[in-house]
């Protein structure tokens, strides 16, 4: 009897983090995808505590948080393709999503926009008393959005894999999740209308069983040249053994 078994498992974010990227025995997969994921890093980037007034790399970020950012997306997408490589058979084959962007400025608004608004917003917070300062100056996004040309040097400097193809595509819809529990979930009533003044932003749903504020977010409009984000798609094949 020829069985013909095809198994399908699903992987969290959050696990793959906490498994400290291997999740499955050597050269058991056939075919790897992650949607929308690999955006976000495994830590906030160590040694931008001057990155006052933002909560992302912005075009006022000082050198050093722009570099601190990459490095924490090389470290961890390095790690990643290392460990699906051990873990996919000869012939597999992965293809990866990314938000990511098109220009090569890392702070460029293609990326960094939704930030912004959200920083505009908390500092009017921390100006009103609701917040305090020194949270807001400590509190920076654990993201980073790839260009294509990043996640190519990346995956040829790792050398596990071939690339198939490399895309660019853009989605109007943002979906993301980001904590920000040490600000306390009680602000969230005092951010919003906040955050909608700046962004216009409609559709927000905030979960009531878990301590994130933002968790998704759908169906904002702001300026003409951000409505959309960027997807980076690349289709990679383990090199042989």
């Amino acid at each position: 009897m020829n069985w013909n078994l095809r198994l399908v498992h699903a992987i969290s974010m959050e696990f793959l983090l906490l498994s400290n990227g291997r999740i499955f025995p050597n050269q058991t997969l056939h075919f790897v995808h992650s949607s929308y994921s690999l955006q976000w890093l495994s830590k906030v980037p160590e040694g931008i505590e001057n990155n006052k007034g933002n909560i992302y790399m912005s075009n006022t970020s000082p050198l050093n948080v722009l570099k601190a950012y990459y490095e924490q997306f090389q470290r961890d997408f390095s790690l990643f393709l290392k460990c699906r490589a051990e873990e996919l058979v000869e012939g597999g084959c992965m293809v990866l999503t990314f938000v990511g962007r098109r220009s090569e400025n890392q702070s460029s608004k293609e990326c960094c926009y939704i930030w912004e608004l959200m920083a505009k917003a908390l500092n009017d917070m921390v100006l009103q008393g609701i917040i305090k300062e020194e949270n807001f100056d400590t509190f920076n996004i654990p993201s980073y959005n790839p260009s294509p040309s990043e996640v190519k040097l990346d995956v040829l400097k790792e050398g596990s894999f071939t690339i198939n193809s490399l895309e660019v595509s853009e989605y109007y819809i943002i979906p993301y999740t980001c904590a920000i529990e040490y600000l306390g979930c009680t602000i969230a009533d005092d951010l919003f209308p906040l955050f909608d003044m700046y962004g216009k932003v409609v559709d927000i749903f905030i979960p009531k069983d878990r301590r994130y504020i933002l968790s998704k977010h759908n169906g904002f409009y702001h300026d003409s040249s951000t409505k959309t984000l960027p997807n980076v798609s690349i289709s990679l094949s383990p090199l042989i053994r």
